[in-house]
């Protein structure tokens, strides 16, 4: 079994607190498009934002993006690498306006699927007979 790390433990909290809707829909993702995974309104969005130093300055205060501390680097050519959470895929815009690149990382449906994964693997750890008692069942 996997274990689950801080990252795991944020997820879900910072999921629980945006209130990721329950049901999924299909994205390019799921079905194999060549243009990749894409943001869905609703919900959180994990992006990589990347650009210079300046372009940054105040995108933290802007509500519905939270940056994680421990996601910042700066790259080779001199520019930052940051990642994040957005709280609507809207601020996608915003972030491009400042002159800074984007790129989706996980979308809301990716997100919902593994803290649903991560709760099926927490409440194992916490009730390792619960798996065993459904195998019988069936």
């Amino acid at each position: 079994m996997r274990k689950l790390g801080a990252t795991g433990v944020v997820l879900l909290a910072a999921l629980a607190s945006a209130g990721c809707p329950r049901k999924t829909t299909t994205t390019a993702a799921d079905t194999g498009t060549p243009d990749g995974p894409s943001p869905v309104t609703g919900g959180l969005t994990l992006v990589e934002i990347r650009g210079k130093y300046q372009a940054f300055s105040g995108l933290p205060a802007v509500k519905g993006i939270r940056i994680q501390d421990h996601g910042q680097h700066q790259l080779a050519d001199g520019t930052w690498s940051v990642s994040a959470y957005l709280s609507s895929s809207d601020l996608i815009e915003v972030i491009r306006s400042r002159g800074l690149a984007v790129k989706v990382l996980q979308t809301t449906e990716e997100i919902y699927r593994q803290s649903q994964e991560i709760a099926r693997e927490l409440e194992a750890a916490e009730h390792p007979d619960a798996g065993a008692n459904r195998r019988r069942e069936r």
